[in-house]
């Protein structure tokens, strides 16, 4: 599957720019007792299996799922989500520490898939596996870097990627549930 550009980007240089963001950042993190940063989305249900999403700041999206299940086939499904979080993450991950290191990248390619358990949908007590069983990830770094440097960023950026992290550390989730009539 390959994402079209209006323009083709011109080679990366070393982005000085970004990595100046960055150290700020890197200096703000380092300075609080406790840093944490908040990601806060609401999701409403449209129609059907269509759910709009809003984030904290503004930015909306649709999720919905394939006709074939019932759904409009109108927007990625929640699965396509997930994997494009964690190749997004994987990716500004591997790009803010390339930044700080001074290593241009002129780009990174990522094709994410995973199989999942329908039977866990269908009967959520059933003694199954996982949702998603298994994923995998694709990588392509196109970069004027060494091996040996491309290969280190993309293993810190397995570390230090949060979504990615997610998915091999299960974070404590609080749920609260309440219904109105």
């Amino acid at each position: 599957m390959a994402i079209s550009r209006s323009a083709t980007p011109k080679l990366a240089t070393y982005d000085r720019e970004l990595a100046a963001i960055l150290g700020k950042f890197v200096q703000h993190v380092a300075s609080a007792e406790h840093p944490v940063e908040r990601a806060s989305v609401r999701v409403r249900r449209a129609h059907r299996f269509t759910h709009d999403v809003e984030t904290l700041t503004g930015l909306t999206c649709v999720i919905d799922e394939p006709a074939d299940v019932g759904g409009g086939g109108s927007a990625p499904d929640p699965a396509e989500l997930l994997l494009a979080a964690v190749g997004a993450s994987l990716s500004v991950t591997m790009t803010a520490h390339a930044a700080l290191r001074g290593l241009a990248i002129d780009s990174i390619d990522m094709h994410l898939t995973c199989e999942m358990n329908p039977k866990v949908f269908l009967k959520p007590r059933a003694r199954a596996p996982n949702g998603i069983m298994k994923a995998q990830i694709e990588v392509e770094l196109v970069s004027p870097m060494s091996l040996a440097e491309a290969r280190a960023l993309f293993s810190d950026a397995l570390l230090a990627s949060p979504v990615f992290r997610s998915l091999k550390r299960q974070p404590r989730v609080t749920l609260k549930f309440r219904r109105r009539r």
